[in-house]
C-alpha cells in the first residue's frame, strides 16, 4: 500500500507527525518535495526533534528513508542536521545507560545489604559455614561506612569462631582416631590461618595425614612445623620421629 501525505494549506498542518505515525507500519518513507525551511517536529522515545530535510520516518530502524528529487536539497544543511541528530540521540542514549547503571548499582547495593543481614543472622544462629559463604557474596564496595564496620566485625567474629570450632572438632576427631574427619577439619583451619594455636593445627593435621597414609602431605607439614617452630615439642617430635618415619614410607612406595 502507498500512502501520500500532502498539505492542502501553506504548511504547519502536522504532516511530519502524521508521517512519523504511519512510518511505524511502513517500509519506505520518501520526502518528495520542500526544502530546509520546512520544520517537522517529532516527539518520540529518543526525545523531541525538529526535522528539516530528513524524512519523518528516519527514527524507525526497519524503514528506508529516501530524499526525493523534488526536494530543494541544501547539502551543508543536511549534513549539519544529520550530525546534530546523531549527537542528540547519542546524548540521550548515554543518559539512559547512566540511569540503567545507577539502577543496577542500586540493586547491587540492596543485594549486598540483604546478604550482610543474612550472614549476621546465620552467625547468630551458629551456622558458621553458611555465614562465611554468605559473607563472601557481599560486595563490600556497595556498603556505606557504617555497614563496612559491621561487615568487618562479623567477618572477624566468624573467622575467630569458625577457627575455634573447626580446630576443636578436628582435634577431638584426631583423639577419637577418626583421622579422615580430623584431616578435613584441620585442613580448613590451616587454609584460613596456618599459625593457629601456635602451630598445633599444622602439627595435628600432619599427624592425621600420616595416619591415613597421605605421607607426602604429612612430610610437608612436619617440615613446616620444624621450620617455623624449631624449639617446640612439636618440632622435636617431627624432626626425630615422625618426619623420618614418613620419609621412609615414601622411599618404600617409590
Amino acid at each position: 500500500m502507498v500512502r501520500a501525505i500532502v498539505g492542502a494549506n501553506w504548511g504547519d498542518e502536522g504532516k511530519g507527525k502524521i508521517t512519523d505515525m504511519l512510518a511505524k507500519e511502513s517500509d519506505i518513507i520518501i520526502r518528495f518535495q520542500g526544502g530546509s525551511n520546512a520544520g517537522h517536529t517529532i516527539v518520540n522515545d529518543y526525545g523531541k526533534f525538529a526535522l528539516h530535510l530528513l524524512p519523518s520516518g528516519v527514527f524507525y530502524s526497519h524503514t528506508t528513508s529516501i530524499i526525493g528529487n523534488g526536494v530543494a536539497l541544501n547539502i551543508p544543511y543536511l549534513l549539519k542536521e544529520i550530525k546534530e541528530l546523531e549527537e542528540q540521540v547519542t546524548k540521550l542514549t548515554r543518559n539512559v545507560e547512566d540511569a540503567n547503571d545507577e539502577k543496577d548499582a542500586s540493586a547491587a547495593q540492596t543485594v549486598s545489604y540483604q546478604k550482610l543481614l543474612l550472614a549476621y543472622q546465620s552467625y547468630q544462629q551458629g551456622g558458621l559455614e553458611e555465614a562465611t559463604a554468605t559473607l563472601q557474596e557481599v560486595d563490600k564496595k556497595q556498603l556505606d561506612a557504617g555497614a563496612k564496620q559491621v561487615y568487618d566485625s562479623i567477618q572477624t567474629e566468624i573467622h575467630s569462631k569458625f577457627l575455634e570450632t573447626a580446630y576443636n572438632d578436628g582435634y577431638s576427631a584426631y583423639m577419637s582416631r577418626n583421622y579422615q574427619q580430623a584431616a578435613e577439619l584441620l585442613q580448613k583451619v590451616v587454609d584460613m590461618d596456618d599459625t593457629y594455636n601456635n602451630g598445633d593445627a599444622i602439627y595435628y593435621l600432619a599427624q592425621s595425614y600420616r595416619c591415613i597414609e597421605e605421607y607426602q602431605k604429612a612430610a610437608d607439614l612436619y617440615q613446616k612445623v620444624i621450620d617455623e617452630y624449631p624449639s617446640s615439642y612439636k618440632a622435636n617430635n617431627a624432626r626425630y620421629k615422625y618426619l623420618p618415619e614418613v620419609q621412609q614410607k615414601l622411599e618404600t612406595v617409590q
